[in-house]
């Protein structure tokens, strides 16, 4: 009998207090990985629809830039749902919604302002409250332009 005791105590292993102080450490590192892999999953996604709403507003700016100065408040447009590549969004498309609007304003007599506002998506039928701007002076007189940004 004392044999069987002792070879019972002489073996090599881990006791049940181990295995779960080895798991729960384990479940903590996991948790936090999986936490990092999420958030940076968002500022992807976020990153992203920023650069969109950068390209649509800088596209649209080249839009006005190429315009003939005469027809240049015909560029004007307001606040309205427009895609990533600046088209209208087809009806019951899974389409990333942006909403842009486009504002001239006459500064001088041959100058007008030109704004270009992106409100971009934040999270799923969330926007943006504060848009991606860009701004364009084009005047008649000179031959170059100055951006404002």
């Amino acid at each position: 009998m004392k044999g069987m005791i002792d070879m019972i105590r002489s073996r090599k292993g881990f006791s049940i207090a181990e295995v779960m102080c080895a798991a729960f450490i384990v479940m903590l590192a996991v948790g936090g990985l999986a936490t990092t892999f999420v958030t940076a999953v968002r500022t992807n996604r976020f990153a992203s629809n920023y650069y969109n709403a950068s390209c649509l507003a800088r596209n649209r700016v080249q839009e006005a830039r190429i315009r003939v100065f005469d027809e240049l408040l015909a560029i004007a447009e307001p606040r309205r749902r427009v895609d990533k590549d600046g088209n209208d969004p087809s009806f019951g498309s899974d389409a990333l919604i942006f909403e842009r609007e486009t504002i001239v304003t006459p500064v001088l007599v041959n100058c007008y302002d030109v704004t270009v506002n992106v409100y971009y998506p934040m999270s799923p039928g969330v926007l943006s409250t504060v848009p991606v701007q860009m701004k364009v002076l084009i005047s008649s007189q000179l031959d170059s332009m100055v951006d404002l940004m």
